[in-house]
């Protein structure tokens, strides 16, 4: 691979004409070379900002009004990134949405995935994000200056790019390689119990060694999920209308709310005053970090032939700092997930059981009864078989 990567990102999007401008011009700037774009059925002005960037042969944008995003985001996004592979040259892929920023602790996106080590292919991006604020002037980058003092999300990643990968969840947050699930299961699934194997071959294994996990976190990802009234409110419009997120506890009260007028309440209780931010910040759960304002404030419209901005390196004390502080959240993170679905697993284990005994149940209850309540072509069969006896 060159020094230098093509770096491609994949998006989903749905009306997000609030932020998806600023998302394109900050990874352009930090060395995204193109983007691929999935649009699930925007309404405002997200086609329109996107068609600019297609114009310009930066963006290539496939339309996906389904509501299916839930079965099948992850093919959305598995298609996105074999297209990055196959039709635009990528050498990694970066998985996203429109309101997350991967913010490289030094240096650029580019360059920080050019010196992952060849023998690496996925590198994981921890989120972090950034307390909504009430309304007010400027934009919603001028008032989103307070995030999380640690990343408590599951990380996203980004990966080399492969013809036959992957993307194991819509939420982007694993990747594997193969012609299908299948295929991918068969070669990644353990060996299981020595008693009952010989041993294994290695070529299966040695399939998935193109995407093992970086140990080392170079990059974060600033997650701005509340922005506005406005577009909080278009947010919870889209999920009341959509016909398969509709249901369940949250949504019902939603409704509720949105029916009575009082939307506002609920984004009055998302949202961080000013005495809530002190609070935070004593408390050591929220941290003031103004370095992507800063940088925003500097990046201009590449499509009309702005420079990019001068990146401001972090001092090496701050940069360890940091450093230090992404290996314990990262590492809190992923034993918290994987014990989450430990969990998970084990209770999916025991229905599974379950319903094996009682189909087997019901099955042994079907023999009974057929065997008392013989079906009219059974017992006319046995009465030919007793008269041919007779006979």
């Amino acid at each position: 691979m060159s020094a230098e990567p093509r770096v491609v990102m994949a998006l989903k999007v749905r009306d997000e004409e609030d932020v998806i401008e600023s998302a394109l011009r900050y990874h352009h700037a930090q060395g995204v070379d193109f983007f691929i774009v999935t649009d699930n059925g925007s309404t405002d002005r997200t086609p329109e900002i996107l068609g600019r960037w297609v114009d310009a042969g930066l963006a290539r944008v496939i339309s996906e009004p389904s509501p299916e995003l839930r079965e099948r985001g992850h093919e959305w996004v598995t298609r996105m990134a074999r297209l990055a592979a196959t039709d635009h040259g990528a050498d990694w892929v970066v998985h996203g949405d429109a309101d997350e920023f991967w913010w490289p602790l030094s240096g650029t996106i580019k360059a920080t995935l050019a010196a992952v080590p060849p023998q690496y292919g996925v590198a994981l991006g921890p989120r972090v994000e950034f307390a909504a604020r009430p309304d007010g002037p400027g934009t919603f980058l001028d008032r989103l200056t307070y995030r999380q003092a640690r990343s408590l999300l599951r990380p996203k990643i980004a990966h080399r790019a492969l013809p036959d990968a992957i993307v194991l969840h819509r939420g982007q947050h694993d990747v594997t390689a193969g012609a299908d699930l299948e295929d991918a299961w068969q070669r990644l699934r353990t060996p299981g119990r020595p008693v009952l194997r010989t041993v294994r071959s290695e070529r299966s294994a040695a399939e998935d060694d193109r995407l093992v996990w970086y140990p080392r976190w170079p990059l974060r990802i600033f997650h701005l999920p509340l922005r506005s009234f406005e577009q909080y409110r278009r947010k919870v419009e889209a999920m009341l209308n959509d016909p398969v997120s509709a249901g369940g506890g949250m949504r019902r009260r939603l409704r509720e709310f949105y029916d009575a007028g009082r939307l506002g309440e609920l984004y009055g209780e998302l949202t961080s005053d000013d005495a809530a931010v002190e609070r935070g910040l004593a408390a050591g759960e929220l941290a003031r970090d103004e370095r992507l304002r800063d940088f925003m404030a500097a990046v201009g419209d590449p499509l009309a032939g702005d420079p990019a901005p001068r990146l401001v390196e972090p001092g090496a004390a701050e940069l360890e700092r940091e450093r230090a502080e992404l290996e314990l959240d990262v590492m809190h993170v992923l034993s918290r997930t994987e014990r989450m679905l430990m969990i998970r697993y084990d209770e999916a284990r025991r229905e599974a059981n379950r319903l094996e005994a009682e189909v087997a149940r019901l099955r042994s209850r079907a023999k009974r009864g057929a065997r008392r309540h013989p079906s009219p072509l059974r017992r006319l069969r046995r009465r030919l078989g007793a008269l041919a006896g007779r006979g």
